[in-house]
């Protein structure tokens, strides 16, 4: 079947409508850290156009820069499907925006070319989505956790979402190694242990817990939308009978301390927890004083401030009396700069660092 070029355009223009629409909406869903103008487009609106039309991030620092120039999100996505690469499918952009719509979640099983396979969640445009494409997730991430763990190790997988880290670092710790997870939100823990079973990795532990400073009970709240269940959160100061809402969800947890939970030595840790990260060190002085782990952590500001009550510079300061390093990462999963304090101003939303003790060598 072929169309007529006025045809073809007035499709274009349609899907640019709709994208621009699925933008807006990314952007009023975030926390209100950076305050961005409505018609002025930050780091990282251009970063999750990018993901969303193409499937990847921006190749340079370059193309992030000369997108953040453009006058507004109408201009950045019609820009964006202008590449060739992105002319060259469109059928999986259309399958996209209709996906993006779901009401409710809808999980399916992708299966991976090696064979892995993961439950995903169709309304999920974040982790799901690059697993149903067959990509890796936080490439430069997964590449610092392959480079650092090893056959034999214990590694722990803090906010394990639906199991990416959980099953990349099944394989590398291999049957002599151990990998505890652990994800507080009931519906996606129970995805994740379909995970874990459709994999056949007898040595995954996961529990259903959020880790935090003390034992107890906290509601954790995400997006009524859902379109970003990675960013569910501990949420200290929602009462614990508070109801749910069109615009939030929410979901009583128990907490536990990490050293109450996990008693064998701990060689690694991947924890991403929206900000609660420091109330889950706090809750592990054992584990980070005698263990010394190498960690793989985000860090996000408002998060922080939001969820664990710490200013950022705070925050570093108290990486520093653990006597932790933190580092940026590579896009090879290397180490680049240390940093002792956060440099980006509103430009960056959050980054995910190499917190690495001080008294081992730099990983390799």
């Amino acid at each position: 079947m072929r169309f007529g070029t006025g045809l073809v355009l007035r499709f274009c223009d349609v899907l640019a409508e709709v994208l621009v629409r699925q933008m807006e909406q990314h952007r009023k869903s975030r926390p209100s850290f950076p305050d961005i103008p409505p018609n002025e487009i930050d780091r990282d609106t251009v970063v999750w156009a990018y993901r969303l039309l193409l499937g990847r991030n921006p190749q340079s620092e370059r193309d992030i820069r000369l997108r953040m120039a453009l006058r507004d999100t109408q201009s950045l996505v019609k820009t964006l499907l202008d590449l060739p690469e992105c002319q060259l499918r469109p059928a999986p952009q259309v399958k996209d925006v209709l996906r993006q719509k779901l009401p409710t979640p809808k999980y399916v099983l992708t299966e991976f070319d090696d064979g892995t396979r993961f439950w995903i969640n169709l309304q999920d445009i974040y982790i799901s989505e690059w697993l149903l494409r067959g990509q890796t997730w936080e490439p430069m991430e997964t590449a610092f956790v392959r480079r650092v763990v090893k056959p034999g190790m214990h590694a722990l997988d803090i906010g394990a979402n639906l199991g990416w880290f959980a099953v990349q670092m099944a394989a590398l710790v291999g049957t002599e190694g151990l990998v505890t997870a652990f994800e507080p939100r009931n519906d996606i823990h129970h995805y994740l242990r379909k995970t874990i079973t459709a994999n056949n990795l007898g040595n995954v532990t996961v529990h259903n817990v959020a880790l935090g400073a003390g034992d107890g009970e906290l509601m954790l709240a995400w997006d009524g939308a859902d379109e970003n269940p990675g960013h569910t959160q501990l949420a200290p100061d929602l009462a614990l009978d508070a109801a749910a809402t069109e615009d939030r969800r929410v979901q009583k947890t128990p907490v536990r301390r990490l050293d109450t939970l996990v008693s064998k030595r701990v060689d690694f840790i991947k924890i991403d927890v929206e900000g609660a990260e420091k109330l889950v060190f706090d809750g592990a002085p054992r584990i980070l004083d005698a263990d010394r782990p190498v960690i793989l952590s985000e860090i996000a500001p408002q998060f922080l401030l939001e969820v664990s009550d710490i200013a950022i510079g705070d925050y570093f300061a108290y990486l520093a009396a653990r006597r932790y390093r933190v580092f940026e990462l590579t896009e090879d999963g290397g180490l680049s700069r240390e940093i002792t304090a956060w440099t980006y101003e509103d430009n960056r939303l959050l980054i995910n660092v190499a917190l690495v003790p001080a008294e081992k060598p730099l990983p390799a």
